[in-house]
């Protein structure tokens, strides 16, 4: 069974007994210095005037999560409570004071940026590759730590080796991480910026990227005519598209006979499935996935 990592802020504030009452403490905010591991990037600067006010009006309701550091506090959780409250011209922030190691600090800030959903692909992206190389985890050990499949894992970190500017359109939420996968499936910085732009330019959808893929991956016959492919029922491609998910490349299904083939053909089914890989590193990825 796969144990998730903590439960975010509940990691930190366990259940409150009434022997031992969770203390809550007013600090200083200016000797608060920011998570230096948060996984966030960006912060929506609206989202944070609308907390202003309303920390104004009815200060702050929930503790913010710091740990000791000299004479002064690193911020363990909390982050946009924080920066809301300096907005907002407060002196001082209610605060949970809380021991914890660099490694704890980091695991926490990221577990509740996912619980919540705040961070964007390639931040989320960004901070496990962070957390592997700083810790020493292997993809397993990550996905262990954070209760996700390694596959889940593997297909978010390969949205590493996107050119800066597809980054930056999926930071942006311009285009999605699943038009960021597909793009991935084709070999070349240039192409893959080519398409990403096409797909901004005409709002493509993920299906037809897929589709402008596979029209650039025809074969040719040596007078140049398109080689006809064979008709596939829908849980063919259903097939398909799950084992592209699980692998996070692209992925075909080929039937040796001819015309339409399905899953519930009767008689005697042959074929292959191909399995496209980009690097050495792509694939010992995909084998150790296939072996998992």
């Amino acid at each position: 069974m796969r144990k998730a990592l903590g439960k975010g802020i509940e990691a930190l504030i366990p259940k409150v007994s009434r022997a031992a009452p969770m203390e809550i403490v007013s600090i200083d905010i200016n000797k608060i210095k920011p998570n230096k591991y948060q996984s966030r990037m960006q912060f929506d600067q609206e989202k944070l005037k609308e907390l202003a006010n309303s920390i104004k009006g009815k200060g702050v309701v929930q503790p913010i999560i710091v740990s000791p550091s000299g004479e002064n506090y690193q911020l363990v959780a909390g982050e946009r409570r924080w920066w809301a409250a300096k907005m907002a011209e407060l002196k001082e922030i209610p605060a949970v004071v809380r021991r914890v190691t660099d490694r704890e600090m980091f695991e926490i800030s990221l577990i509740e940026n996912i619980q919540r959903e705040d961070l964007n692909p390639i931040e989320e992206a960004t901070a496990f590759e962070r957390l592997m190389k700083e810790f020493n985890l292997t993809q397993q050990e990550l996905a262990d730590h954070l209760g996700k499949t390694r596959s889940t894992v593997a297909n978010i970190l390969r949205l590493i080796n996107l050119p800066e500017e597809i980054k930056e359109f999926v930071s942006r939420k311009l285009i999605s991480a699943g038009h960021a996968r597909v793009l991935l499936s084709i070999a070349g910085e240039e192409k893959r910026i080519d398409l990403a732009r096409k797909i901004l330019k005409e709002k493509l959808t993920v299906r037809e990227t897929e589709d402008i893929v596979e029209r650039l991956r025809v074969k040719r016959t040596p007078s140049g005519k398109r080689v006809a492919r064979k008709e596939k029922s829908p849980e063919v491609v259903e097939l398909e598209e799950e084992l592209q998910r699980i692998l996070g490349t692209k992925v075909r299904i080929k039937s040796t006979g001819s015309g339409r083939f399905s899953l519930g053909e009767g008689g005697k089914v042959r074929g292959k499935i191909e399995i496209e890989y980009y690097s050495l590193e792509d694939l010992e990825r995909i084998v150790e996935l296939l072996k998992s």
